[in-house]
């Protein structure tokens, strides 16, 4: 049997963004990377523990999606 792996791509954004400090990792051009950096690193770690045989990253689209529907508090207390 196959292993799939699908991942919320924006959540695993927003927790690597928030749990890197951004003064550690900025580009040359001052641009922040560490929610790339961080994203980046816990795609590895699955892919390396987890040995998936298909991997995807599901990404919400611009606009809103059943869950803001069914839930309206959906992402309520994160900042824009």
């Amino acid at each position: 049997m196959k292993k799939l792996v699908i991942i919320d791509g924006f959540s695993f954004l927003f927790r690597a963004y928030h749990a890197i400090n951004s003064n550690m990792s900025r580009a040359s051009d001052g641009l922040s990377t560490n929610a790339l950096y961080g994203f980046s690193q816990m795609m590895l770690k699955i892919l390396v523990d987890l040995e998936p045989d298909l991997f995807c990253v599901a990404l919400d689209g611009a606009k809103p999606t059943f869950r803001e529907e069914l839930y309206p508090e959906y992402k309520a207390n994160r900042s824009e």
